[in-house]
């Protein structure tokens, strides 16, 4: 039902329609499933962007570039966006009014979430954490405390409780961030090892 929204937006005049949650989830209209995991990475830094601003509130963001543009509604931990061709005839305001509503109508129910399911049985310790941290200190260095504590705050992770799907949640979310730091090949490899942990 999600897609079929964003789908349903896109032939209303909405392109390349998409949704992203602050914990990583990502919905494309058909448009735009080429795509996806740009899509995430842009998300992903939107999102750290503006918790390292702190208390600024943030609605709207538009990025406007010589062949294409990009506009992004944001609501709560929650984004929704459209990459359009600056092509003659768009009109950015009617691409707004599309996104707005949008945001209006779906909110509720374009959340990218896990499968309902039972929790997993598995229960992880701190020192999985420290094994985590030592795996991405071969990778990205120095860089390795800021990502760690970003995305430790930003998954809202329960160090109390650590359960696989939570530290699956966590790798994944460190593997996008040090690819922008690595490079995606280098981020991926990263993230395989450190998934072995989980084995």
């Amino acid at each position: 039902m999600e897609q079929d929204a964003l789908n349903r937006f896109e032939k209303r005049g909405l392109p390349c329609a998409f949704s992203v949650t602050k914990a990583g989830g990502v919905m494309t209209a058909q448009g735009a499933q080429l795509i996806r995991d740009e899509i995430a990475q842009v998300g992903m830094i939107i999102f750290e962007t503006i918790g390292a601003l702190g208390d600024m509130k943030i609605n709207r963001i538009e990025m406007l570039g010589d062949a294409k543009g990009v506009l992004m509604e944001l609501a709560g931990e929650q984004m929704f966006g459209s990459i359009f061709n600056r092509t003659q005839g768009v009109v950015i305001d009617n691409l707004w009014t599309l996104l707005g509503d949008l945001k209006r109508q779906y909110a509720a129910i374009i959340t990218p979430v896990a499968e309902p399911g039972e929790k997993p049985r598995a229960l992880y310790t701190l020192s999985t954490l420290d094994r985590v941290r030592e795996i991405m200190k071969e990778y990205v260095g120095d860089f390795t405390e800021r990502i760690f504590k970003n995305q430790l705050r930003s998954q809202r992770l329960n160090v109390d409780e650590l359960r696989e799907e939570d530290i699956r949640r966590f790798i994944d979310a460190l593997g996008k961030a040090a690819a922008m730091i690595i490079g995606p090949s280098k981020g991926r490899e990263m993230k395989g090892k450190l998934m072995k942990l989980l084995k």
